[in-house]
C-alpha cells in the first residue's frame, strides 16, 4: 500500500477496494494515517479493525502507537500499549517500549519516559536511551540527560556513534566541559573515527 503522507488518499482508495481485509492491511492503513500525523484516523481505523473481528497483533499494536506518538495523543497510546497484553495477550517487545518512550519524550514527559524505561522487563537498549537523550536536549533537561548519558555509554563503550550523541547533547546544553572529557575518554578507548562533528566548534565556545 502507498503509505508516503502525498498518496494517503490513494492508500485509502486501495484498502477500501479491497475485498479481504486482514490484520496486514488493517495495519499499513493505520500506520499510513500515523506516518501522515493522522492520529485521531489511526484510532478509528484500529477500532474498525476490532469491529470487523481482525485480531490486532504485535505490529498492529506498533502501528498504533506510533500514531498516538507522532500525533501528541498520549493517554491513547499509553491505553493501547496496556491493552496489548491485558486484553489480548501480545506481550510487548523492544520496539513497544521504545515507541512508549518516543511517545512520552515527544510530549516532554521526559521524567516519566525515564520512570518507564526502569520500569522495562528487559534492559533497554541504546536506541530507546538515545531516543530520550534527544529530547533532553529539545527540552534541554540537564538532570535527565547527565542520567542518560551515563546509560548510553555504559552499554556502548566502544561505539562512536553514541559517544558523538552524547556531546552533541552536552554542547547543546553548553556543558563544554563534558564535551572535553567525552573527547578524552574516546580517546583512551581508542575511538578514533570521527563523524561529522565540530571540535572547532567546541573550542569557539570554550
Amino acid at each position: 500500500m502507498y503509505s508516503s503522507c502525498g498518496r494517503l488518499e490513494t492508500s485509502i482508495r486501495v484498502f477500501e477496494q479491497m475485498y479481504i481485509k486482514d490484520v496486514v492491511t488493517w495495519t499499513s492503513l493505520i500506520s499510513a494515517y500515523g506516518t501522515c500525523g493522522e492520529g485521531e484516523k489511526a484510532l478509528r481505523a484500529f477500532e474498525e479493525m476490532e469491529a470487523t473481528g481482525v485480531l490486532p497483533d504485535h505490529l498492529a499494536f506498533l502501528a498504533v502507537i506510533y500514531a498516538c506518538s507522532h500525533s501528541g495523543l498520549v493517554e491513547d497510546g499509553l491505553a493501547y500499549f496496556d491493552r496489548m497484553k491485558k486484553h489480548y495477550k501480545v506481550e510487548p517487545r523492544m520496539e513497544h517500549y521504545a515507541c512508549v518512550v518516543d511517545l512520552l519524550s515527544r510530549s516532554g514527559l521526559l521524567a516519566q519516559a525515564e520512570d518507564f524505561i526502569h520500569t522495562m522487563p528487559m534492559k533497554a537498549d541504546a536506541s530507546i536511551w538515545g531516543s530520550l537523550l534527544s529530547a533532553c536536549r529539545e527540552n534541554g533537561e540537564e538532570k535527565i540527560a547527565a542520567h542518560v548519558s551515563e546509560q548510553i555509554v555504559q552499554l556502548n563503550s566502544y561505539d562512536t556513534g553514541y559517544h558523538i550523541l552524547v556531546s552533541n547533547v552536552y554542547a547543546a546544553l553548553g556543558k563544554w566541559d563534558k564535551v572535553r572529557m567525552m573527547r578524552k575518554y574516546m580517546k583512551a578507548k581508542g575511538l578514533t573515527k570521527d563523524p561529522e562533528f565540530s571540535w572547532m566548534e567546541i573550542q569557539k565556545k570554550g
